[in-house]
């Protein structure tokens, strides 16, 4: 047994290493579950308890002997401090070990935490009515400082001057803190079981401004903390991808999922990935799934290449593309030099383009198209139906740079009077004039011919 308590306590330091291999281990005696019961039996491992009084002068790394105005010394009931020693060994200032060894069977259905949990370290504070600012925990890493001189009031490092810019080499890291949770047991799949590496909870009555707050740079308006407040590493050969399914999963209630406000130099939100969506929109909402109320000069630009189309409507909805408003414009210009303008598809309940505004114009087509501004290609009762009250000419094409053709129609196809009566039509060689009842009452050929049904009647009155 005292060969086994000698190793166990020689183990202690880097059993909670999970990078040690259990190769390294078989030159001592590796302690059994009974071992380290044993251990504890025989008081190997002793309890110390610090009486609740702040006996002595203490200073911490960023604040070594506070000056008066900010409070004066820094008193505390207890205090590790040392320098470290070893160069190619790691070194820890205090190592809290727990074997997790009782508590099964304990778990609440529901429940994240069980009765029987443990806890390897626990910090907490009460801060009563008469107490002043609290914190539950504060740690701190200095790269690239030497120790303030002359030390603290028991040899502390002290705050620290700074040592020159790039002192530390690149291949040192700076880790403030580290959450570790290895799973070695099963996927924790929609929070079953609860596997979480950091949890932020509490018990309020009333709300707390932020779980999470990213506050500047104390004493240096001019350099920003962090190149990125969160990071996602991405997957290479040697490690595996940090997030599988949601970078940012918002199951809460929240009024915003994300508010975001201030200048941005290049955009608000800014997406560099490759995948089939940049952006995807589902569920029902109550009102738009997008809304944009800015005065910007643009509400909307796409640019870049795009190997299909650049809006892509395949609703079923009233309307595909809605416009309202009053603009001192056009409420849609397109100056591309595409071949087609604009190219509407699928099924509407009502129409597929409606411009109900109140512009100068209602649809302007600038810029060079090679097949046309606008193609009706689809099989409605009417390619165009015009309705309403206009003050000038329903269809105008005195400001039309073309050739000489304004109106191009194929053989057989008709001008109509008073709906579908008093048609004309060139049929053949000739152009003909047809009735109300169908009748062809007078024609032209090509040769100038002209025949009518009724009676021609000179220096008349019409």
């Amino acid at each position: 047994m005292r060969k086994a308590l000698i190793a166990l306590v020689m183990l202690l330091p880097c059993a909670a290493h999970a990078q040690v291999p259990v190769s390294k281990w078989t030159q001592h005696y590796i302690p059994t579950l009974a071992d380290w019961q044993a251990a504890f039996n025989l008081g190997v491992f002793q309890t110390t308890h610090v009486s609740g009084k702040s006996s002595f002068i203490t200073c911490p790394i960023d604040a070594c002997i506070t000056s008066p105005a900010m409070g004066g010394n820094v008193f505390s009931p207890a205090e590790i401090q040392y320098v470290t020693t070893k160069t190619t060994n790691e070194e820890i200032g205090l190592q809290v070990s727990v074997l997790d060894n009782t508590g099964a069977g304990t778990e609440i259905p529901g429940a994240a935490i069980s009765p029987g949990g443990k806890q390897g370290a626990y910090f907490g504070i009460m801060q009563t009515p008469q107490g002043g600012t609290a914190w539950a925990g504060n740690s701190v890493l200095t790269r690239g400082a030497w120790p303030y001189l002359p030390a603290g009031p028991n040899g502390e490092p002290g705050t620290g001057t700074d040592a020159p810019p790039g002192s530390v080499a690149k291949t040192i890291g700076s880790i403030n803190w580290e959450f570790d949770l290895n799973d070695r047991d099963q996927n924790c799949l929609n929070g079953v079981p609860f596997c979480v590496n950091l949890y932020i909870a509490g018990s309020n009555l009333f709300t707390n401004t932020a779980g999470i707050f990213f506050a500047g740079n104390n004493g240096e308006p001019k350099v920003g903390m962090y190149y990125d407040g969160i990071n996602f590493s991405a997957p290479s050969k040697m490690v595996g991808s940090s997030v599988v399914n949601n970078a940012i999963n918002d199951l809460s209630s929240a009024t915003t999922t994300i508010h975001t406000s201030g200048s941005h130099s290049t955009a608000t939100i800014y997406d560099e990935s490759t995948g089939p969506h940049s952006l995807w929109v589902t569920g029902t909402h109550t009102d738009q799934d997008i809304e944009l109320a800015t005065s910007s000069p643009r509400q909307i630009e796409l640019d870049g290449q795009s190997t299909q189309q650049s809006i892509l409507d395949n609703t079923t909805g009233p309307h595909g593309y809605q416009v309202m408003g009053t603009h001192s414009g056009a409420d849609i210009e397109d100056a591309t030099g595409s071949p087609i303008a604009m190219e509407v598809q699928g099924k509407h309940a009502s129409e597929d383009f409606n411009v109900n505004t109140t512009s100068p114009i209602g649809i302007l087509y600038q810029g060079a198209h090679t097949t046309a501004d606008t193609a009706y290609l689809a099989a409605s009762m009417s390619a165009q139906i015009f309705q309403g009250t206009y003050t000038n000419a329903v269809t105008d094409y005195t400001g039309a740079n073309g050739n000489t053709i304004a109106i191009a129609l194929k053989g057989g196809q008709q001008v109509c009077f008073v709906g579908t009566n008093e048609c004309f039509a060139h049929s053949g060689t000739k152009i003909t004039l047809t009735n109300p009842s169908g009748t062809v009452i007078a024609s032209i050929d090509d040769n100038g011919n002209a025949t009518f049904k009724g009676t021609v009647t000179q220096n008349g009155s019409p």
